[in-house]
């Protein structure tokens, strides 16, 4: 193990895990396996194999998953830090799994787009200290502008129930001397998605 470790390595329990085993003859797909077990429970996997007097010599280097020590969120204005966490679903205190932050990240820049951000960028870099394998996290965002909704439009309806569904909806149409006080006309797709029921139960009380 080439990192501290601070829940106690035991090597035979790595061992068991392995479909090769002392003394057994060496399979490549059955090593290729092994690995692909390892890297689930390690951040990093590096085996060493040489070859003496006709017997493999297997050298595993194992490399702990870090601890991250802290998440730092810059550039995000529009956006609080709260609602952003919720939606990373990870924490600092919890082990740092590079492909669970990264499916979580992914996440994290689709929930941009669906608040209206579709000229958002979103990063992250890590700062790993080896003496006690903990990792800093820094998500660098740019929002950009966010989308705004020029005009809504309605097909089907007469001018009567087009002014009474406006007044029922969430979403309305960007105004230059109002939204910037309002926060309307910017386009959310989860308030796309409550209008639209809303609309729904209007027409079927209108007997639609």
């Amino acid at each position: 193990l080439e990192t501290p470790s601070t829940s106690g390595f035991d090597d035979n329990t790595v061992r068991l895990k392995l479909k090769t085993k002392e003394n057994d003859h060496f399979s490549q797909s059955e090593f290729d396996t092994d690995l692909k077990t390892l890297i689930q429970d390690f951040d990093r996997v590096i085996p060493e194999i040489s070859l003496v007097d006709q017997k493999i010599y297997i050298t595993l280097r194992l490399w702990s998953k870090p601890i991250i020590h802290t998440i730092v969120w810059t550039g995000n204005e529009k956006i609080k830090v709260q609602a952003l966490e919720k939606e990373l679903g990870i924490c600092a205190g919890t082990i740092f799994d590079r492909q669970s932050f990264n499916k979580a990240f992914h996440k994290l820049k689709n929930y941009y787009v669906k608040e209206g951000f579709f000229f958002s960028s979103l990063e992250y870099q890590t700062t790993l200290n080896p003496e006690c394998n903990e990792v800093d996290i820094n998500i660098i965002i740019c929002e950009g502008r966010a989308g705004r909704i020029k005009k809504i439009i309605f097909s089907g309806l007469n001018s009567c129930e087009k002014n009474e569904i406006l007044d029922l909806m969430v979403t309305k149409e960007y105004n230059f001397f109002t939204s910037w006080i309002t926060n309307e006309g910017t386009y959310n797709e989860d308030a796309i998605a409550q209008d639209q029921f809303v609309i729904l139960n209007y027409l079927q009380n209108k007997g639609y």
